[in-house]
């Protein structure tokens, strides 16, 4: 699996579990991130990297702009570890539920 598509797979959890959960409605992948966090499901600083995240994921897919090679290294870099984070949060979410 590659970055873009983790990052992508995480956007599809959060609005899954938004929708599911009826936390709101969704308007795009910051608000999904947004809604998880104001209802406990992860934490505020979490929610504010992944939506950093989804940024990055819409550099790579619609190639905005100039794709450096020290963008996508600091992506990686951090993005893992959120991406790490967020799985973790929502699988103890589920469990305390």
């Amino acid at each position: 699996m590659d970055l873009q598509q983790a990052i992508q797979a995480c956007i599809d959890l959060a609005v899954h579990v938004c929708a599911d959960d009826q936390l709101g409605v969704v308007e795009g992948p910051a608000a999904a991130f947004a809604l998880l966090a104001s209802s406990g499901y992860i934490p505020d600083e979490l929610a504010v990297e992944l939506a950093g995240a989804a940024g990055l994921r819409n550099l790579i897919v619609h190639r905005y702009g100039d794709l450096r090679s020290q963008v996508i290294v600091a992506g990686l870099e951090a993005g893992l570890r959120d991406l790490e984070a967020f799985a973790g949060a929502l699988w103890r979410q589920r469990d305390a539920g």
